[in-house]
């Protein structure tokens, strides 16, 4: 919301500077984000007057025109068509700064001849967008008049950020209202206005399947729609909007007055003498006053007359019934629509516009007939014409009542704020008081205030006007009481804690991506947002990985050719009734190591993802002995070849691999990216105490051993043999080396692994070993044909 000081000055009696009412506003919640002088830079910009004008010798497009300033008369040469003698217009000097370009005015010569300055267009000074042609001012401006003063820029554009539950503050009177409540001004009192008409109106209006919504009409004849006065362009202009003409302007103006949306319409282009109120049927096209086509859905609010749509209530108005310069008969609206329904509409047609924002918001309903009658009243002073009586729909006020307990402001200010000082507080903020005791106060709150509904809101209402620098730093109690086995209290906070430790650096992204992504990932584009941030976030996740690999992509862009990040997060399953669970996602990619003194070139591959995978799975409480995987029916996006997907019997709990080199390449990744992500509601619940540790004194051994077996069976069933031949001291098996190569038959590969062995009640003798050293080979060779190299 942006409004100036002196704009702010037309409803509060203040005298404080403007740094005193940045931090007041910024005290009761009115964040303030920025404070411009609109004067600055300009001071040195003054009127002169043009005395005479002469075609350039070398150019046909310029003229070299003598000015007349305070001071002295100047030789300017200048292109602008609208130069002419005895015109009055700014001047910039030698040595001055152009805003619009930052450019430094010199004596140059053009074509020849020198220039002593600039004559100047309200785009170039940056306070308008007319570019065609100099400033034309009037012909009774003094010679040497600031700019500044010409166009009052000795102001301050003020822009604050309004929080949802504020509409009240999205007119410059609500502001003042909320200011003067701190006792930093006085409040201009609203007053109300009562028009005499002078002529009963000839529409009438009414409500059809749209009962909450209320409308209130006003028929003004024989106007004159012409330019807007300066003050009101001036106005309108100071916080960035562009005039159009009185009516229009009007209009805007009392929305950025008073928070109450306006629409005007051209009575001559309305069929019928009755203005509905109602839903649309089925779908609809409408034409707005963007010059834009819109698909009405069935049950989009809307106003009619006698055969056709003549606005999107409450958002934009159409295209048919548009106020034109020619306009003679108009009538003016002013409503009060129901959020949910302006809500609903405009995001299913995507239309932001200042008059929705407010609707949504929630306006003051008891308001919007005195405002209506404001406007009115301004455009008979400005345009002339005749007005009729007020036309409106029935409307139910619905008045609320809330209570404040003392005791719980107390409780929540960690101090006694006395009940006096309490209901000075609300009645400054335009509350009533309607029940008072020693323990309590009953106020009933004002039309404006839409956001007030429970006590707790008027605990908010009294802190923040006393200042919330005043409550006092208390400690907080906490029993510091540790739950048995704490770190597994949260799993997430286990599974973060195991991720870092493996040097994972943990990122958080949106929980949508592309559409692009959806479909380059072969996943679904169904679980579109109807309101997305941007086109990239406009589906909802079905993995965690198409964000890793981005990031990835993009730290490869900055240079960094390291990425090992890991997310937990919810995803979004179209396939399975639209339901949402967590995982966690790990991404590899890059050499192991930086650019040190004796580090080799090593990069990620898929063991270290199958390591960080199986290693979370280990840690989750999973026996990785008992684990499955398969490469077939991979995800599309997976290397066929270089990935698998893991079962623990029949639960799919994720996958681990290398990302397709068609769509790496596709995102312009130059490096192999290994990814794995685990499925967290496909994990089972591990019953059970975990076991304890048992001490043994006896000496652990190992055994290696080293078979050609066929280069289709999967290490993983030697390892789970091994460990089956004797599980009573077999503790551990380990892989350690995997050769396939020309020193082998065609289809053969050679796998070497080590058995851990640790006795229970006594050593091992060279005999026992030696059986289990046989029982070994035998038994890889009767179920895989294994044989000894």
């Amino acid at each position: 919301m942006k409004f100036t000081y002196s704009w702010l000055k037309e409803h509060l009696d203040i005298k404080a500077s403007v740094t005193e009412i940045s931090n007041k506003l910024t005290q009761i919640g009115l964040e303030v984000e920025a404070i411009k002088y609109k004067g600055e830079g300009l001071a040195k910009f003054k009127t002169v007057e043009i005395l005479e004008v002469n075609k350039h010798p070398a150019a046909d497009k310029l003229n070299i025109c003598k000015i007349k300033t305070e001071d002295d008369v100047l030789d300017i040469v200048c292109g602008a068509p609208n130069v002419r003698v005895g015109l009055k217009t700014i001047f910039a000097p030698l040595n001055s700064i152009i805003p619009a370009n930052n450019m430094q005015v010199k004596k140059v010569k053009i074509r020849g001849i020198e220039s002593a300055g600039m004559l100047c267009s309200a785009k170039e000074l940056a306070i308008g967008e007319e570019s065609e042609g100099i400033i034309e001012l009037a012909a009774t401006t003094k010679i040497g008049k600031p700019l500044i003063d010409i166009f009052s820029l000795d102001d301050y554009l003020i822009e604050i950020a309004i929080t949802p539950n504020r509409g009240d503050c999205l007119g410059v009177y609500g502001i003042a209202r909320d200011l003067a409540a701190t006792k930093i001004g006085k409040l201009k009192k609203l007053t109300n206005t009562e028009l005499k008409p002078e002529y009963k109106a000839k529409y009438s209006c009414s409500n059809k399947k749209a009962a909450e919504n209320q409308i209130n009409l006003i028929e003004i004849k024989n106007v004159v729609n012409r330019e807007s006065p300066e003050w009101l362009k001036q106005r309108l202009e100071s916080i960035g909007l562009k005039t159009k003409n009185a009516i229009i302007d009007i209009t805007n103006y009392m929305l950025f007055n008073y928070g109450q949306p306006m629409h005007a319409y051209d009575t001559d282009k309305l069929d019928g003498q009755e203005i509905i109120i109602t839903k649309t049927t089925e779908a609809e096209k409408l034409i707005a006053l963007d010059d834009k086509e819109y698909m009405l859905a069935k049950d989009s609010l809307v106003i009619k007359d006698a055969s056709k749509i003549i606005a999107l209530a409450g958002i934009i108005g159409a295209k048919n019934s548009a106020i034109e310069t020619a306009s003679s008969n108009i009538l003016l609206e002013a409503a009060n629509f129901s959020a949910l329904d302006i809500i609903k509409t405009g995001r299913n047609l995507q239309i932001e516009t200042d008059s929705r924002y407010r609707f949504e918001r929630g306006i003051d309903a008891l308001s919007t007939k005195n405002i209506l009658q404001k406007t009115a009243q301004l455009i008979v002073e400005i345009c002339g014409g005749t007005i009729s009586d007020v036309v409106s729909t029935t409307q139910d006020f619905a008045e609320k009542r809330v209570t404040l307990s003392y005791a719980a402001l107390e409780r929540a200010a960690c101090y006694n704020i006395a009940p006096r000082r309490s209901k000075e507080i609300f009645t400054d903020l335009g509350f009533n008081v309607s029940r008072e005791t020693s323990t309590e106060i009953e106020l009933i709150i004002p039309s404006w205030r839409n956001d007030i509904s429970i006590e707790e809101d008027l605990i908010e209402e009294v802190l923040r006007i006393e200042g919330y620098d005043k409550i006092p730093l208390e400690p907080i109690n906490l029993v510091n009481k540790l739950e048995e086995n704490f770190l597994y209290v949260k799993q997430d906070f286990s599974i973060k804690k195991n991720l870092a430790c493996l040097v994972l650096n943990e990122v958080i992204s949106w929980s949508f991506y592309s559409k692009e992504d959806a479909l380059l990932y072969g996943f679904s584009d169904n679980l579109k947002l109807i309101n997305p941030i941007s086109e990239e976030l406009a589906i909802m996740r079905e993995s965690l990985v198409p964000n890793l690999v981005r990031l990835a992509a993009a730290e490869q862009n900055k240079g960094e050719i390291n990425s090992a990040i890991f997310e937990g997060g919810k995803i979004f399953l179209c396939k399975e009734q639209n339901q949402q669970k967590d995982a966690v996602a790990i991404l590899r990619a890059g050499p192991r190591r930086g650019k040190e003194v004796n580090n080799n070139s090593e990069i990620y591959d898929i063991f270290d993802i199958k390591s960080d995978v199986f290693g979370l799975l280990a840690n989750l409480g999973i026996n990785s002995d008992k684990l499955e995987y398969t490469s077939q029916e991979l995800p599309i996006y997976l290397h066929h070849n270089r990935s698998g997907k893991i079962y623990l019997g029949k639960n799919y709990l994720g996958y681990f691999g290398e990302l397709h080199p068609k769509i790496a390449q596709k995102l312009g990744i130059k490096m192999r990216v290994n990814i794995g992500e685990i499925f967290l509601d496909n994990m089972p619940k591990i019953k059970g105490r975990k076991k304890l540790y048992i001490q043994n004194d006896l000496q652990a051994l190992s055994r290696d051993f080293c078979f050609i077996i066929d280069e289709k069976i999967k290490a993983i069933e030697l390892k789970k043999e091994l460990l089956k031949t004797n599980q009573e001291i077999v503790k551990e098996v380990r892989i350690f080396d995997v050769y396939t190569g020309e020193k082998l038959p065609i289809g053969k590969k050679s796998i070497a692994l080590t058995a851990m062995l640790q006795p229970v009640e006594r050593s091992l003798t060279g005999a026992e070993l030696e059986e289990f050293n046989l029982k070994v080979i035998k038994n890889f060779a009767q179920k895989f044909q294994a044989e000894l190299p």
